[in-house]
């Protein structure tokens, strides 16, 4: 409601993804510019590296790859015609 009041005339679409994770296609399956966030645990603890996990190993985990969160964030701005490109806006 904050950035809906104080946005003026400047069109604006909220994108919350969840925590992003590894790439699925693209550039090519598992890709992440650096080692961070999620997926060191993830990764150590399929390897066997952990001794324990502080989570439940069978729970599902809130994540969603790199390049889908780039892919929905360029259809959104496509979607709502924000971005002034032909291209772009001859696919709507």
């Amino acid at each position: 409601m904050v950035i809906d009041s104080l946005r003026e005339d400047i069109p604006t679409v909220i994108i919350r993804p969840s925590g992003i994770t590894t790439s699925y296609v693209e550039p090519f399956p598992g890709w992440i510019q650096g080692f961070m966030g999620f997926d060191p645990p993830i990764v150590f603890y399929g390897k066997g590296e952990y001794p324990c996990a502080v989570w439940d190993p069978n729970c599902l985990i809130d994540v969603v790859p790199v390049d889908v969160v780039v892919n929905a964030t360029m259809a959104a701005i496509a979607k709502h015609g924000y971005v002034q490109h032909p291209e772009i806006n001859e696919m709507r």
